[in-house]
C-alpha cells in the first residue's frame, strides 16, 4: 500500500510509514478490501470443474477381442481354400477370441465375429476333407494309369504322340501307349523291367496352382522315390523346368550302378491333364532327361 503523507510504498499491514514515521490505520486494509470486492474476484472450487469419464480399459479389451476375432475368420476363409489347415487354425483363434469377449456392449461385433470363425472353421474341414478324397482319387487314376500302360501294345518307333505330347526320339525304342491317354513306356529291352535304358510317363489331372506346385511336387517325388526305390539313396534335388514347364528334379542310384532321375512337371494341356510324372533310369550310366526333352513338345 501508499503512504497517504509521503505517497512512498508501505508493506501492508504495518503501523508506522518506515519512511516517514507516519501512523497508519485501517483505511489502506479497507480500500483493499473495497478493491477486491469491487473486481468481484470469485474462487473456483474443485467441485465446478468439468467431470471426465475414467476408460474402461477391460471393455477395450473385449471389443479388440471381438474385432481381433473378425480378422482371423476372414483370413480363416481365404487361407482355407489354399491350405486347409489355416482355415482350421484361424477358424478355432477367431472363436477363442469371440468366447472372449462375450460380455462386450457391441453386440453385434461379437457375433459377426462368431458366425466368421465358424465359416472359416468348416471351410477349412471340408477343404480338408475334399482334398484327402481328390488325392485319393488321384492315385486311383495314376495306378490305372500305369496297368494300362503296361498291358499296351509294345510299338517300336522313334517317336510317340499322345494326347498331352509329341516325342521325337534319337533312336528307335519299345514303345508302350494306351491309345487315348498321355502315359508311355519307352525301353531298349523285350520288356521294361528288363531294360538297361527306360523312360516312363503318366500324366494326371491335380488341383495343385502353380503356385504351390514345387513344395507339394517336392514332397512327393521324394515320398515316391522313397516308396518305390526303398534300395536307392538320394544323390541331388533340384528345382527347374521339363521343356519350359516348371518340374522339380530327385536323383538316385543304388549298389548296382542303376541311376534313376524322376520329375514331376506341371504344364496344363488341352487335354485336362496337368501334373505329369517322369522317370529315367539307366543302368552303367548317368540317368537324365536331356535326350527326352530335345524332341518333347507339348500338345
Amino acid at each position: 500500500m501508499i503512504c497517504p503523507n509521503c505517497n512512498e510504498p508501505v508493506e501492508d499491514g504495518a503501523q508506522f510509514c518506515g519512511n516517514c514515521g507516519y501512523k497508519l490505520d485501517d483505511s489502506a486494509s479497507k480500500t483493499i478490501a473495497e478493491t477486491k470486492s469491487k473486481l468481484d474476484i470469485t474462487e473456483v472450487e474443485p467441485a465446478d470443474l468439468p467431470e471426465y469419464s475414467v476408460p474402461d480399459t477391460n471393455q477395450q479389451s473385449k471389443h479388440f477381442k471381438a474385432f481381433m476375432a473378425i480378422v482371423f475368420g476372414l483370413v480363416g476363409i481365404v487361407g482355407a481354400l489354399f491350405f486347409p489347415l489355416a482355415g482350421i487354425v484361424l477358424g478355432a483363434t477367431g472363436l477363442v477370441f469371440a468366447t472372449l469377449s462375450l460380455r462386450t456392449v457391441k453386440k453385434g461385433l461379437n457375433i459377426v465375429g462368431v458366425i466368421i470363425s465358424l465359416l472359416a472353421l468348416f471351410t477349412g474341414i471340408a477343404t480338408w476333407v475334399y482334398a484327402v478324397n481328390h488325392q485319393n482319387d488321384v492315385k486311383q487314376k495314376a495306378k490305372s494309369a500305369v496297368s494300362a500302360v503296361n498291358t499296351a501294345p509294345v510299338l517300336t518307333a522313334s517317336s510317340i504322340t499322345t494326347n498331352c505330347y509329341h516325342v521325337k526320339l534319337t533312336i528307335k525304342f519299345n514303345i508302350e501307349n494306351p491309345v487315348g491317354t498321355c502315359n508311355i513306356n519307352i525301353f531298349n529291352g523285350a520288356t521294361f523291367n528288363l531294360s538297361t535304358d527306360a523312360y516312363k510317363v503318366y500324366a494326371s489331372t491335380s488341383n495343385v496352382s502353380a503356385v504351390e506346385f514345387i513344395g507339394l511336387a517336392k514332397q512327393a517325388v521324394e515320398k515316391d522315390v522313397k516308396q518305390s526305390l526303398p534300395n536307392f539313396k538320394i544323390t541331388k534335388e533340384a528345382v527347374g523346368t521339363f521343356a519350359a514347364s516348371p518340374a522339380y528334379f530327385v536323383s538316385s542310384s543304388n549298389d548296382q550302378g542303376v541311376n534313376v532321375i524322376e520329375a514331376a512337371v506341371f504344364h496344363q494341356t488341352t487335354d485336362g491333364e496337368n501334373l505329369f510324372v517322369v522317370v529315367h533310369a539307366t543302368s552303367g550310366a548317368e540317368a537324365n532327361m536331356n535326350d527326352l526333352q530335345l524332341g518333347w513338345q507339348w500338345q
